[in-house]
């Protein structure tokens, strides 16, 4: 399950919350990103099982170790 395609297909018709796709070797501005969600995010890879390498991030500090925790288990 691609959860980017999943989520394009469900913004058709559907509530579905904002998110920030990241490629592993890309560079992502932390900070802006939290600007523009907010607080608590969800960080998990777009192809692994529901809860494989996810992480509920409550700090910018633990940004890093949670996008790390998602390479782990996919590129994107």
């Amino acid at each position: 399950m691609n959860k980017l395609l999943s989520s394009a297909c469900i913004r058709r018709g559907y509530p579905n919350p904002d998110f920030a796709p990241d490629r592993q070797g890309c560079y992502l501005d932390i900070p802006q990103l939290i600007r523009d969600l907010g607080l608590p995010l969800v960080v998990k890879p777009a192809c692994a099982g529901s809860s494989v390498g996810m992480t509920i991030v409550k700090k910018e500090a633990d940004m890093d170790q949670a996008i790390q925790e998602g390479f782990a288990h996919d590129d994107t």
